[in-house]
C-alpha cells in the first residue's frame, strides 16, 4: 500500500509491534481494533477499506461485523486462519476472505508441478523492479480511454501490456488489438511504473 501511494494507518494492541512499524516508516497507532471507539478514531466511517489481519478468527469476525455496521459502503478484506471461518466472515460482511493456510498449500503444490509459473507470480507481487508491475486500472465515466481500441491505447511501445479486462464481473482473457474499451471496464496491466503512471495521468 505504501508503494502504491495508498493512504493507510495500522493499529495493533502491542506497543512493540507499533514501534517496529513506525521505525519502518508506517503510520501506526496503539489500540484494540475490537473496540468501536478505536475504529471511529481511525476514521472508519470515512475509510474506503479495512484489512482485518489478526491471527484470531473470532477477532476478525467481530471487527468485520463492526466495520460493516459503522460503514456500510466500506470494502472489507479479512484473514481466516481456519478454513471453516471463511463462510462466517462472508456472512459478517467481508468482501474478500484470504486464508493463508489454503493459499500456502495451493502454492506449494503448484511450486512442485509449475515452478516457473509460481516464480513469475512471486515476481509480479513482490518485485521492486520498476519494469515489472501488475496493476488494475478502472475506466471511470468521462475517461479519455472510452471508445478506444487496445492498439490505439498501447501504440508501438513495449513497456506495458494488457493481460485481461474485467467487464461486468466477467474476465476477458484473450484481449485483441481491436477490443474496444468501455466505461466501467477494469484493465489488468503489466508494465513499468512510468508507463502505468502516464496512462493514469493521460486518462
Amino acid at each position: 500500500m505504501k508503494d502504491d501511494k495508498v493512504p493507510y494507518v495500522l493499529v495493533d494492541i502491542n506497543p512493540e509491534v507499533v514501534e517496529h512499524n513506525r521505525d519502518k516508516g508506517h503510520p501506526a497507532i496503539v489500540g484494540d481494533p475490537n473496540h468501536d471507539e478505536v475504529l471511529l478514531d481511525m476514521g472508519i466511517e470515512q475509510a474506503a477499506g479495512i484489512v482485518c489481519a489478526l491471527p484470531d478468527d473470532a477477532h476478525n469476525l467481530f471487527i468485520t461485523l463492526t466495520a460493516r455496521t459503522l460503514n456500510p459502503e466500506i470494502k472489507i478484506v479479512s484473514r481466516a486462519e481456519n478454513p471453516e471461518s471463511i463462510k462466517k466472515l462472508f456472512r459478517a460482511g467481508a468482501d474478500k476472505v484470504i486464508s493463508p493456510t489454503l493459499i500456502a498449500g495451493s502454492q506449494m503444490a503448484m511450486a512442485m508441478v509449475k515452478p516457473l509459473t509460481v516464480g513469475l507470480i512471486d515476481t509480479l507481487y513482490t518485485s521492486k523492479n520498476e519494469h515489472i508491475n501488475i496493476e488494475e486500472f478502472n475506466v471511470v465515466p468521462g475517461s479519455s480511454l472510452i471508445g478506444k481500441d487496445i492498439v490505439t491505447l498501447l501504440g508501438n511501445q513495449d513497456k506495458m501490456t494488457i493481460i485481461a479486462i474485467i467487464r461486468d464481473s466477467e474476465f476477458i482473457i484473450n484481449v485483441r488489438g481491436n477490443t474496444i474499451i468501455n466505461e466501467g471496464d477494469t484493465l489488468v496491466l503489466i508494465g513499468s511504473r512510468d508507463y502505468l503512471d502516464k496512462l493514469e495521468q493521460s486518462s
